[in-house]
């Protein structure tokens, strides 16, 4: 059976406007904060979360896929 994923996103530093990370930030702090009670800043989310996504070339993805067995994936 192939395996398709239909909705990938790939990010690319600088390719995102400051206000929306600054945004996603905020959120996923507050949202760890309230379900899981850790007490990390919005600062740290970008420092050890956003950042580690960063994915300039495709290449975190394709071995996810690779591992995954996933055959093709649409952007």
């Amino acid at each position: 059976m192939k395996v398709i994923d239909t909705h990938v996103h790939l990010f690319m530093e600088d390719s995102i406007p400051e206000a929306y990370l600054q945004g996603i930030a905020k959120t996923v702090s507050h949202v760890l904060k309230n379900k899981h009670k850790s007490d990390i800043s919005p600062e740290d989310v970008r420092r050890n979360i956003i950042k580690n996504g960063w994915d300039q070339d495709g290449k975190k993805y394709l071995a996810q896929m690779n591992e995954a067995g996933i055959e093709k994936a649409g952007i």
